[in-house]
């Protein structure tokens, strides 16, 4: 039962249902509590389920393969993306049509680590290749287009480094002069690890682990930066209301014990942002994404 102000909804009554992924069955790389007996509720009840993204860099096999990792198992035919939103818009606006696709060797970049890239980009021009001989063969056909799903299937997702990059341009030109030799020397192995992970472009979302500890552990030297005696205040204090840029500051929030005002450092957040979904279909479609179907004659 769900308490929805006046009125109480009894899911049991529900037949199907859809639910939104990122900040309803997970945030960052965790699975938000209740979320694996709710889906084990579906399944034993038989319920109809869909989750939607407006993420259309995901195909459901890799949402099936993101779930897997934090311990769930939901099927590929679960999961519905903007990207098949708009494969299902253009075949019914224009079935059998043609659309020209803009941005995909960027996108391919931005999105995939360097392993796997190179097949896919042969077997897409080799594909293309096939596409445009006149006489090719529907046996050609039928070949080009598996080598292309295989290679499609390949690809792998980068790590997400976006809580990564922007905590390294916050701790970047701190004065850490003011700072005790010791904390500086934990702070700056944290730091050179984070720059290092930063700049690995090898890291796939198998590899997310990997960049959330890089986050926490340069949290953590940031916020253990000790002053020298005599810099200023007693403890991590040094008068400096600015959180982001004062290491060791506490939390400002009034607490007089002194002997330890550090914060517990946010979690590292990862993932795309929550969004609310609305309508099947329009709404799902503003995550964007062109769909390139063709259409070969079988050759006679």
């Amino acid at each position: 039962y769900m308490n929805m102000g006046n009125s109480i909804i009894d899911f049991n009554e529900k037949k199907r249902f859809i639910c939104d992924m990122d900040g309803v069955i997970y945030h960052g790389n965790q699975i938000l509590p209740g979320v694996p007996e709710f889906i084990q509720w579906l399944h034993d009840e038989k319920k109809e389920y869909l989750f939607l993204t407006n993420n259309s860099g995901y195909t459901p096999r890799e949402l099936n393969q993101k779930l897997a990792r934090m311990g769930l198992d939901v099927p590929e035919e679960h999961f519905y993306t903007s990207a098949l939103a708009t494969a299902a818009f253009l075949k019914e606006q224009a079935a059998g049509c043609s659309a020209f696709v803009i941005g995909e060797a960027g996108l391919l970049n931005a999105n995939y680590v360097e392993e796997g890239k190179a097949e896919f980009q042969k077997a897409l021009a080799d594909a293309q290749a096939v596409l445009a001989d006149e006489n090719a063969l529907q046996k050609q056909v039928d070949e080009a287009w598996t080598a292309l799903v295989d290679a499609m299937e390949n690809l792998r997702l980068k790590a997400d480094k976006s809580v990564l990059e922007d905590l390294l341009n916050k701790v970047e030109g701190l004065d850490l002069s003011q700072y005790t030799d010791e904390s500086v020397a934990v702070f700056n192995a944290a730091l050179a690890k984070a720059q290092a992970v930063m700049a690995d472009e090898n890291l796939s979302e198998d590899d997310q682990k990997t960049v959330d500890d890089a986050v926490q552990a340069l949290k953590d030297a940031k916020d253990q930066l000790n002053l020298k005696d005599g810099s200023g205040e007693d403890g991590n204090g040094d008068g400096n209301t600015d959180d982001e840029q004062t290491p060791g500051s506490g939390d400002n929030s009034g607490n007089s014990n002194s002997g330890n005002s550090n914060g517990k450092a946010d979690a590292p957040k990862t993932g795309d942002t929550a969004v609310p979904f609305g309508m099947l279909g329009l709404a799902v479609l503003a995550g964007g994404a062109v769909v390139l179907t063709v259409r070969k004659r079988r050759s006679r």
